[in-house]
């Protein structure tokens, strides 16, 4: 057995050599002139990440800090937001937002299915209210269900052109197509752990115009405000002291990505989401999702704890997957299909699986 774990939940992901390498180069300061250039060279990296041609947003922190962030910076108490929920992570927007004293419209699916894009559109418009912002959820990480954000927003657009459309793309970007500015999204948010291969600890979030629009351009000052980011990196500068290391992990995996193509890379993703579904169906396993994103796939089996069949992963093989959260703990086991890993990783746990 490897000294090193094959490691296949949704993030963290295992970080690659050429990664850990970049992220030990030499420091820079970050107000001179080789900070700028290599910012921008971050910022190209991103857009193409985010399929967009506006400013992309670099933070310290997580997924939950890049979104938690663009709700607390984009609405004020008193407006009102529709968020749509189909699990663990969507519904935490939904608590994040009603502490801001933000009014929520509360779409919510059970766990494991998907909100349809006519059905979000029927809730939005009888919400009774105008919209500030609709907040959707691309793969709901805690099941592995997605929705389709291309439909939703093309029907939203319809009824609702000024609203804001915001999206945790977390596990969706750099996975499954995702494209800011042609499906008119305007904000997305996508962090460092998941297809960007990278220690968690950054978070990056595409900004549209529109949403540009909304921010306060005076506030200097609020490390948790998109603004200050925002029009730092009109200027390829940053206005606090930036997590630089972090960011040279952040360019390479970048790099990485357009060399090979993005739909190079959402095809990979969709390839071993397909042959790990076949292998576990063929094994006697469940998978738990109607609409399974090519993110990650959950499974089950049943009258099988499925927290014992993860610790024997784990002791017996080596393997380390995700287990099921808040009523689907012990229910499911969540395998990534994206990362630094390929059809051999694959393999090595269908088989194990298939042993247990």
């Amino acid at each position: 057995m490897s000294s090193s774990p094959l490691i296949l939940n949704p993030g963290p992901v295992k970080v690659p050599a050429f990664v850990l390498e970049a992220i030990g180069r030499t420091v820079i300061h970050q107000r001179g002139p080789e900070f700028s250039s290599f910012f921008g060279d971050l910022q190209e990296g991103l857009k193409y990440f985010f399929q967009t041609q506006n400013p992309v947003v670099a933070m310290p922190g997580s997924g939950t800090t890049g979104m938690e962030s663009a709700i607390r910076s984009l609405f004020q108490q008193g407006q009102t937001v529709l968020i749509v929920c189909y699990g663990k992570f969507s519904r935490r927007w939904a608590v994040y937002a009603r502490m801001q004293g933000i009014l929520v419209v509360e779409m919510n699916e059970a766990d494991g299915l998907r909100p349809e894009p006519s059905d979000i559109l029927q809730v939005a418009l009888k919400a009774g209210k105008p919209l500030s912002g609709i907040v959707l959820t691309h793969c709901e990480t805690s099941t592995g269900a997605f929705m389709d954000i291309e439909g939703t927003a093309f029907l939203l657009r319809q009824h609702f052109p000024d609203t804001l459309i915001l999206v945790d793309a977390i596990t969706g970007a750099g996975i499954l197509p995702f494209y800011s500015d042609a499906w008119d999204v305007d904000i997305a948010v996508a962090a460092s752990q998941k297809s960007l291969l990278n220690p968690a600890g950054t978070v990056f979030i595409s900004v549209s115009q529109s949403a540009a629009a909304h921010l306060d351009n005076t506030i200097t000052e609020d490390a948790f405000d998109l603004s200050p980011y925002y029009y730092s990196a009109l200027k390829n500068e940053y206005p606090f002291t930036p997590p630089t290391q972090m960011f040279f992990g952040i360019l390479a995996a970048l790099q990485r990505i357009q060399s090979e193509t993005l739909p190079i890379v959402w095809n990979r993703s969709h390839s071993l989401a397909r042959f790990f579904r076949a292998g576990l169906v063929d094994a006697g396993y469940e998978i738990f999702p109607v609409h399974s994103s090519d993110s990650l796939t959950a499974f089950s089996r049943r009258n099988v704890n499925m927290e014992a069949v993860a610790e024997t992963l784990k002791n017996d093989f080596n393997i380390e997957v995700a287990g099921g959260q808040g009523t689907l703990k012990g229910k499911i086991l969540r395998v990534a299909h994206f990362g630094d890993i390929g059809i051999q990783d694959m393999k090595i746990c269908l088989d194990a699986l298939k042993s247990i």
